[in-house]
């Protein structure tokens, strides 16, 4: 089985994006745990995107089969949804504020993330990745938080849908060759 880069390319894709639509460069971006971001005591202000949670997609439930050739099959990918955390940090609260405006800005030009614009092995997709902003309650954040081990910092949550993981399992699938249709005579009854 191939090794999965697809999860690491839609990271590579949106920190590129961040990096790429300031002019003048305003902030630094990570990809690190909110509990590893720590405090920032010097140099620009840093713009983290943490992916936090992965599911199916919910309007694909099943994981189907597509025919390959005479006597395989090959199981379609698997379509997940990610979902980003993305939060600021730096010396002064207003330019944390700026960073993560500045950031939330740039993603909002991208609610399509056209193929010519992704990274590494999604740069041969055919069709775009959504980009969504997500409403969670501040109960939801809190908890959010608290399972990544940090305390509360004010962020925004995105989901990137529809990516696709291609597991390459092709399945062997004998098929019958012939069939015999040939009409026959019924067997005459036979009386004791």
């Amino acid at each position: 089985m191939p090794i999965q880069t697809t999860i690491g390319d839609v990271t590579h894709t949106l920190t590129s994006l961040l990096k790429d639509g300031q002019d003048p460069a305003f902030f630094e971006v990570t990809s690190v745990s909110p509990a590893d971001f720590g405090n920032r005591s010097d140099g620009k202000p840093l713009v983290n995107l943490f992916l936090f949670h992965l599911e199916p997609n919910p309007m694909k439930p099943g994981a189907s089969r597509q025919v390959t050739g005479q006597q395989t099959r090959r199981r379609e990918a698997l379509e997940l949804h990610l979902f980003y955390l993305m939060t600021a940090l730096a010396n002064d609260l207003a330019d944390e504020h700026r960073a993560l405006g500045t950031a939330m800005s740039i993603l909002h030009g991208f609610t399509q993330i056209e193929p010519d614009r992704l990274k590494g092995a999604l740069a041969h997709r055919e069709d775009a990745l959504k980009l969504d902003l997500c409403a969670y309650t501040i109960e939801d954040q809190t908890r959010i938080w608290g399972a990544l081990g940090s305390t509360y910092r004010l962020g925004i949550f995105y989901r990137v849908r529809v990516v696709a993981l291609d597991t390459g399992i092709e399945i062997i699938t004998p098929r019958t060759d012939r069939v015999d249709n040939t009409l026959r005579p019924a067997l005459p009854e036979v009386n004791p």
